[in-house]
């Protein structure tokens, strides 16, 4: 999502609190519904439509979270990470950041030819740890 940087405060830090949001809100999320997918699980013998659905969604907003909190832009840990770098190198690095869909579609393509060689594969694999842990699946 984009943000007017002149309209928040705090300037540089002020753009790390707004690009945590989108993971933090993730997160929120996923141990919402982890909640209601326990509630669920407790109430019956087989596993219903309604709990693999809210099992979804729970591995859904782990992994975006996850996913979201890559340094490379356009994703949020890209904005976060630019907050804590000294300002000369923030405007290096930020020369870099049209390359950033192309690091993105690279990481994606290396995890289907090499797959378990690509960061995407062990990001996803830490994504489902948690989802599992706070699922108890």
């Amino acid at each position: 999502m984009m943000v007017n940087a002149a309209a928040i405060r705090g300037g540089r830090r002020g753009m790390a609190w707004v690009a945590a949001a989108g993971p933090v809100a993730n997160l929120v999320v996923a141990f919402v519904f982890a909640v209601v997918y326990r509630a669920l699980a407790l109430s019956g013998d087989s596993v219903s439509d309604p709990e693999r659905l809210v099992l979804v969604i729970v591995i859904l907003n782990v992994t975006l979270a996850f996913f979201n909190i890559l340094p490379i832009p356009p994703l949020d840990g890209y904005n976060f990470a630019m907050a804590f770098l000294p300002f000369r190198l923030a405007l290096q690095v930020q020369q870099l950041a049209q390359y950033g869909l192309l690091v993105l579609l690279g990481l994606v393509l290396l995890s289907r030819l090499a797959p378990g060689a690509s960061p995407l594969d062990w990001l996803f694999t830490g994504a489902d740890g948690l989802a599992r842990l706070l699922t108890g699946a």
